[in-house]
């Protein structure tokens, strides 16, 4: 038996060898080989284009990739409806009663006593980035405000809090990937998006706009 060790060996760590390889490449971002909507493009420039380099300018945050952003999650929507999250819903709901000690930074101090079409608004994503309601208690605003006017801006304001950082070093691939799942892009394996292509998609988004940008300067 001892003989055969070495080739046993061997044979395992090819094995790892090949699934660490595999679970690398499929995060592997090949972005250049996707077809854009140009609707989407289109809508998404004339309807925010200059709201995004206002508000990027204000908050240091590239407009390129707010338009991105705007295109991934609204697809350039003037009126953007609001995506209602039952699971995030019900773990506002358990945190209210004290079932559940937190969800992400809300705890029972925050919600206590709230309604449950206090709650529903909380659990709701909000406006051209799709930002979740329960944000606002990061923002120190009532969701009203941030489901409101100020929309735009705060949802700015947010993602620079949020991820500026990775925007201002121009590591654009966690910051998509954080906006969606709250973490980073992971090292080995898949996206943990809702859709595969959601970061790639955003890079390629963000090429066109950045194009689009510098003509209009």
């Amino acid at each position: 038996m001892k003989r055969f060790w070495p080739v046993i060996l061997a044979v395992m760590i090819l094995f790892l060898a090949a699934v660490l390889v595999y679970y690398k490449d499929t995060g592997r971002l090949d972005y250049q080989n996707i077809k854009l909507e140009s609707d989407i493009v289109e809508r998404t420039f004339v309807n925010y284009s200059e709201n995004a380099v206002t508000t990027g300018k204000k908050y240091n945050v590239p407009p390129e990739y707010l338009l991105a952003l705007i295109a991934l999650e609204s697809s350039g929507r003037k009126m953007v409806p609001k995506r209602f999250e039952p699971s995030v819903y019900d773990k506002l709901d358990l945190v209210s009663r004290s079932k559940l000690a937190r969800m992400e930074n809300v705890d029972y101090a925050k919600i206590k006593g709230m309604t449950s079409k206090e709650l529903y608004d909380l659990s709701c994503s909000w406006g051209p980035f799709q930002i979740m309601g329960y944000k606002c208690f990061e923002l120190n605003v009532p969701v009203d405000v941030l489901k409101g006017k100020r929309n735009f801006d705060l949802s700015v304001k947010w993602i620079a809090q949020e991820y500026g950082n990775q925007l201002r070093s121009g590591n654009f691939k966690d910051a998509f990937h954080i906006h969606n799942t709250g973490r980073s892009y992971p090292k080995f394996g898949p996206p943990r998006t809702y859709h595969l292509n959601y970061v790639p998609t955003g890079l390629k988004f963000m090429e066109e706009f950045s194009s689009r940008l510098s003509q209009t300067n």
